[in-house]
């Protein structure tokens, strides 16, 4: 079995587009039956990846910037 991930947008038809270079490689035909899984990312899961705070860590080893200074504000505004 083949495998092929990509990342796509569902069409304003409901439809899923399967980019040529994908079609292509596999050498699928027109007529030829597929197994489709499709998996929605959670967007919380993006919040908590780019949290104030995982960036502040990042950042706090950089000499003479204001990162620190800026997030702790933001952080004080939420």
């Amino acid at each position: 079995m083949q495998r092929v991930e990509y990342h796509t947008t569902i069409l304003n038809n409901g439809q899923l587009p399967l980019p040529g270079k994908i079609r292509s490689h596999l050498k699928l035909r027109a007529d030829q039956k597929i197994r489709v899984i499709i998996e929605v990312p959670n967007p919380d899961e993006h919040r908590k990846r780019y949290s104030f705070e995982k960036v502040r860590g990042l950042l706090d080893g950089i000499k003479g910037n204001m990162s620190s200074e800026i997030l702790a504000d933001r952080k004080d505004r939420i």
